[in-house]
């Protein structure tokens, strides 16, 4: 039971599922934006001259593309956790 209203167990987990993945989402985007502006800071994007600079600009792009990576994911999730809502569970 729910504000009142009685709900199945499938529509009851389908509605957790689209709220933690919302969630998931929010919390990616914070992190992408974070990550954008950081890509935007022209100190990092130096022609590295050492092996540790060279490293250091190679796993800030490599972070860059999972978080992208995991936002689009966690947005596709939430997509399928919307639709099932919507399904009733």
């Amino acid at each position: 039971m729910t504000d009142g209203v009685d709900i199945s167990r499938d529509e009851y987990l389908a509605r957790l599922a689209y709220h933690k993945a919302q969630g998931a989402v929010t919390a990616l985007e914070g992190v992408q934006r974070l990550v954008d502006k950081q890509a935007e800071d022209e100190g990092l994007w130096f022609v590295a001259v050492t092996a540790p600079e060279a490293y250091l600009q190679q796993d800030l792009r490599m972070l860059h593309g999972l978080v992208e990576s995991d936002l689009n994911s966690a947005r596709a999730h939430l997509a399928e956790a919307k639709a099932k809502c919507k399904e009733g569970g």
